[in-house]
């Protein structure tokens, strides 16, 4: 038989990520809800996004935004994907696990009208990203460097000023049956 994991990511239910933790879910009125690689037919003209994440202390996020039925003739030309929801903050929570290890915790909701353009009433797809802005990923992953201090007492004295990559993490698509007739079509 097929592993849980070949199986969820033959479905789609995966996310690409540079370091954070991304939860994702779409709900209904009715209270239905679908993860990425889903196809869901919404009840109701409004979807609400929860999105969660985590981090490690030593980087954050600030930020998520929400594409949906975004393609690229030239990707060369190296335009900014239209939002279906632009960037907007997302707030941290510092929490702390049963083993004593403290993390970031981030939830935020978004409520999506289902009369958007962007759908045009038929079925869509819909991506939903996080990003830090403020924090960066070195030494993890390369492409950076900071300032490093063997005398220090703490880990962010040891390597501070640091620079490189940001954090960024984004879902597989939540695909929506937007004209209700059960199946998913590729405009």
């Amino acid at each position: 038989g097929t592993s849980g994991l070949v199986a969820n990511l033959k479905k789609g239910a995966a996310y690409v990520t540079t370091g954070p933790l991304l939860d994702v879910e779409v709900k209904d009125a009715s209270g239905a809800t679908a993860s990425p690689g889903d196809v869901f037919t919404p009840s109701g003209e409004t979807i609400t996004l929860v999105i969660k994440a985590q981090t490690p202390e030593w980087f954050e996020l600030n930020r998520v935004d929400v594409v949906s039925n975004v393609f690229f003739v030239d990707p060369s030309v190296n335009d900014k994907a239209p939002r279906l929801v632009e960037a907007t903050p997302i707030e941290k929570e510092l929490k702390t696990r049963n083993n004593g290890a403290t993390y970031y915790s981030y939830e935020k909701e978004i409520n999506i009208s289902l009369d958007n353009p962007t759908f045009n009433g038929q079925d869509s797809w819909l991506i939903v990203r996080v990003a830090g802005t403020d924090t960066n990923l070195f030494p993890v992953i390369r492409g950076g460097g900071g300032t490093l201090d063997t005398n220090a007492t703490t880990p962010d004295a040891f390597l501070s000023a640091r620079t490189g990559k940001h954090p960024f993490a984004f879902t597989n698509p939540i695909f929506l049956d937007l004209n209700k007739d059960g199946l998913w079509h590729n405009q």
